[in-house]
């Protein structure tokens, strides 16, 4: 899981509408994001609202997809969350095809 004071914080920074403390907490969670955190990452950020931290955590998922589809964290995605964030892979790989 990402930094639980972390979690904390962002939740109460979103509530209070705080959104410098919320961009100091993505930072903690970018850092956070590998192969088994990702997942728990992308929950946050989709909770939250956090855009930017939820693209960076979809191009993880993106550049790491095997790995992660076998981690923990995949089986509690939504499933619509899942399928959004196929649809992101599916068309960052078209994009990178398309450059070459």
């Amino acid at each position: 899981e990402p930094p639980e004071p972390s979690v904390e914080i962002l939740a109460a920074a979103h509530r209070f509408g705080c959104e410098v403390v919320q961009i100091q907490c993505e930072a903690l969670f970018v850092d956070a994001i590998d192969t088994e955190q990702v997942c728990d990452v992308l929950l946050l950020a989709d909770h939250y609202g956090r855009q930017q931290l939820r693209t960076m955590a979809m191009a993880y998922v993106a550049d790491h997809k095997e790995d992660v589809k076998e981690s923990e964290g995949w089986s509690r995605l939504s499933s619509v969350l899942v399928e959004e964030l196929l649809s992101f892979v599916e068309s960052r790989e078209l994009g990178a095809d398309m450059a070459k």
